[in-house]
């Protein structure tokens, strides 16, 4: 009975050793434009969602929203916001040249 329960607190220890958050504003600063999708895993663990040109990472009980942008299997650009740092980075599809922004207002009587 005492074996297994060293055996349990020796396997509790490593595992919480192991589980080390990758999700964090330090890690994403580390992210670069250039980068490959191996790079960023490695760096930030794997993503919630994986769409065609960008990786969603949430974290859900801190309030934190990164989005990492690829094009060519590079890194193009990256997102970030959690409730204390606000909005940071910069996402390659706003204010490209020819973008615009078109606002239409319909009267309501």
């Amino acid at each position: 009975m005492k074996t297994v329960r060293w055996v349990l607190i020796a396997v509790g220890a490593f595992l919480s050793l192991g589980c080390e958050q990758k999700l964090t504003y330090d890690r994403w600063e580390l992210v670069r434009d250039g980068q490959s999708p191996e790079a960023v895993e490695a760096t930030l663990g794997k993503p919630c969602e994986k769409m065609d040109l960008s990786w969603l990472y949430m974290d859900m009980d801190r309030g934190i929203t990164a989005n990492i942008y690829f094009q060519d299997n590079k890194v193009t650009g990256k997102t970030w916001a959690d409730p204390n740092r606000g909005m940071q980075g910069k996402s390659p599809n706003v204010n490209q040249a020819g973008d615009k922004e078109e606002l239409k207002y319909h009267k309501v009587k």
